[in-house]
Parts: C-alpha cells; structure tokens; sequence
C-alpha cells in the first residue's frame, strides 16, 4: 500500500527545490524555466493521482533524484518542440497554459471510471503528455531501451510497429535514427494521434512515421506484416493481456521481436489490470506465445517498479 510521507503542498516544493538544486550543482545551461515545466507536469500528475484516488501524493523528492540521471539535453529539446507544436511564444506562456489546464484535466479524471476507455481522450491529455514523457521517458529508461535494441538491428521486413504510442516521442525518434524503416504506430485515442501527426512535421524529427487510431484487441494489420512490436505502458490498460499480446504476435513476422513495458502494482487511472510481481508480467507474455529473451526492471514511480521486456516469435 502506499503512504503518505508528507502533505501535497510540501512534496510539491520540495521537488521544486531540489530540481533547482540539481539544475545549479551540475551546472546545467538549460532555462530554468525548463525545470519549472517539469515541477508543473508532476503538480498535475500528483493533482490527478490524489483526487483520482484519495490518496497520499505519489510526487516527492524522489522524483528529484530520479532527474539527476536524466540527458537534460534531450528534455530541453523536446521542451522547446512542445512550445513550437503548441504556438508558444514564450515558455512562461507555456507554464501558464500547462498550469490553467490543471483543474480541467484532474476534474476530468475525477468523474472517470477506470475502465471508461475516454479516460485519456480529453483534448488537454496530449498537451500535458508531451512534457511528461519527456522525462519519464528518460527516467525509466523507456527510450534508452527501444534505441539500444533497435538503433542498430535488421528488420526483415523492415516495418516495425508501435501500439499505445501517446504522443509519438518513442515513434518519432525511431523514425529519426532509421529512416530505412517504415514505422508505424497506433493508439485508442484520436486527441494524442492528432498531436502525434504534428509533432512529427517538426525538425527535431527528420524521418517520417505514420500514426492511426485503432484497438489493440484487433489491429487494423494483416499477419506477419512486422518484424519488430512495441508496446510500452500498454498492456495493463487492457482487461485481456494475453489477448493484446496474442493479436501483437499474430502481426509479427517468424523470428520478428517485442518490446514491452509494464508497470508493477500501478494505481495509475486507466490502469484495469493490476500486475502483483514482475513474474506476473512475463508470465501474460509467455501465455501469449512469446519466447522471453530479456527482462529488466526500473523504477517508474515510488514502490512502482516498471517491467522491461524483449520477446521473440519463434514459430509461426
């Protein structure tokens, strides 16, 4: 169970403070103003958790730790991509449109039922999705990971397919360092498409991706089209895990690899299948028909570990 350390108000400055704190003992050239970005996304997301789920804050300085490891220049980038998709002017502007959506995004999450499937659909999401994941991305390792195993793999066919893909940062940045591959992705909902589908028209992407709105209980894809599936923080959104794994092995190619991501004892809103222990986690997988090649776990969230996967298709 989770529990409360400290009241919403002081877990909120601290991670303020130590984000500073962080920014002036590495030296760091990065805008201020990019760590203020960030200290806002955590407000929200805190915000959502405790009136989601009447429950201690899930935001603390730990988070602040977490940062230290991150690639600042990444984030500093996308930061700036998020004000240029946006049409900010400035990045107080930015923090000010990030902050004003507060009431009306944790409002939304307020009056939904975990397994609503709108849940993520409000038009405001992607916005406030875009900076998150600019550094959850970095902080779990999600990004390192897809890039280690695929910057550099054959894909035969050279197609690989990303489902649940948000905004398209993972997509994006695939399609930027292989151009010879055809990428697509795929998520339930239109609102965080259409931001995809701008976000990859921006320089910091210089491949091409193709986004669709579609189910992952049945992909709008013909069998074996794939050599390469990703699937991060996807399959727990599901009530039928092993099905969402099967119909990502019916569009994978003989031999062809999956990429997954799952958090473990996640109360996350949207979250509908609770997963107890990593060995949960592989085993959904083996249910499915994968042959488990590699696990790793990092933490998403305080107590939250967060399940990294690669499986293969070994037979047809």
């Amino acid at each position: 169970m989770l529990r409360p350390q400290r009241s919403p108000v002081w877990s909120d400055l601290l991670v303020v403070g130590q984000l500073l704190r962080i920014a002036l003992d590495r030296g760091s050239t990065y805008p201020l103003v990019s760590l203020g970005l960030v200290a806002v996304c955590l407000h929200v997301l805190s915000s959502v958790l405790v009136n989601y789920y009447d429950r201690p804050i899930l935001v603390n300085p730990k988070h602040a730790r977490w940062l230290a490891r991150n690639d600042w220049s990444y984030i500093d980038t996308q930061l700036k991509t998020f004000m240029r998709v946006n049409g900010f002017t400035s990045p107080l502007a930015a923090g000010y449109s990030l902050y004003r959506s507060r009431k009306e995004l944790v409002a939304y999450f307020q009056r939904k039922a975990d397994n609503d499937p709108d849940i993520y659909r409000h038009p405001a999401y992607p916005f406030f999705q875009h900076v998150s994941q600019s550094f959850l991305n970095e902080v779990t390792g999600r990004r390192r990971f897809v890039l280690e195993h695929l910057q550099n793999a054959v894909f035969d066919p050279p197609r690989v397919f990303e489902v649940g893909c948000g905004v398209g940062l993972i997509a994006c940045e695939l399609a930027k360092v292989r151009t010879d591959v055809e990428i697509f992705a795929m998520d339930i909902s239109l609102s965080v498409v259409t931001y995809a589908r701008g976000l990859v028209n921006q320089s910091f992407f210089a491949g091409d991706a193709t986004f669709m709105v579609g189910d992952l209980l049945s992909v709008p894809m013909g069998p074996n089209e794939f050599s390469t599936v990703i699937a991060l923080e996807v399959v727990e959104h599901t009530s039928d895990p092993v099905r969402s794994l099967a119909e990502l092995r019916r569009i994978t190619s003989k031999g062809g690899m999956l990429i997954t991501s799952t958090p473990v004892r996640s109360l996350m809103p949207g979250h509908v299948t609770l997963f107890n222990s990593t060995s949960e986690v592989v085993a959904v997988h083996m249910a499915a028909g994968w042959v488990i090649e590699y696990v790793h776990e990092e933490e998403l969230l305080p107590g939250i570990p967060d399940v990294m996967i690669i499986g293969r298709k070994v037979s047809s």
